[in-house]
């Protein structure tokens, strides 16, 4: 069984990685309405300016391309996010630096290529998605990147009645 630990205690623990000159990486995975992009936010701005938050959404494949796969349906599942290109993405994360990554526009229900940046001045990026630790090829080779993971287990009523108000 996992090990439970309070926002607090997770807080305490982000910040104590060491400042190397190596970008830290916090996997945040869960279920859609998880909470995985409050968790992340939250433990930013608990963090501070050491940290920042890089959303998962932003490596969905576009609608062009998930209709030539007839992948449309299953929009949101493993096989209709560019896994490889995230991957790539915490690559570059975990070197450090002024990194540009996508971000999506739910309203547009697309792709915002280069819509966020995380600064040069954050060691320490929260990661957020879906599929953070799943064990399906490209998805297990994020597992070297993470220095923490953290993984939201909540009941699947309580998941439900979040998705039905969205």
């Amino acid at each position: 069984m996992a090990e439970r630990i309070t926002t607090e205690a997770l807080v305490a623990v982000i910040k104590a990685l060491p400042q190397t000159g190596t970008r830290h990486l916090v996997a945040v995975a869960g279920a859609p309405a998880s909470g995985k992009s409050t968790l992340a936010e939250a433990l930013a701005e608990a963090v501070g300016p050491r940290a920042a938050v890089v959303p998962m959404d932003g490596f969905h494949l576009d609608n062009t391309a998930l209709d030539a796969m007839d992948l449309r349906h299953r929009k949101g599942a493993p096989e209709t996010f560019d896994a490889a290109g995230f991957l790539d993405l915490m690559t570059a994360l975990k070197r450090g630096g002024s990194v540009p990554y996508p971000t999506f526009d739910r309203s547009q229900d697309a792709t915002v290529p280069n819509g966020a940046t995380i600064p040069d001045t954050a060691d320490i990026a929260i990661v957020e998605g879906n599929y953070l630790m799943l064990t399906h090829p490209v998805w297990r080779d994020l597992a070297v990147h993470w220095d923490i993971s953290v993984g939201l287990d909540v009941p699947i009523e309580t998941l439900e009645a979040r998705l039905t108000l969205r």
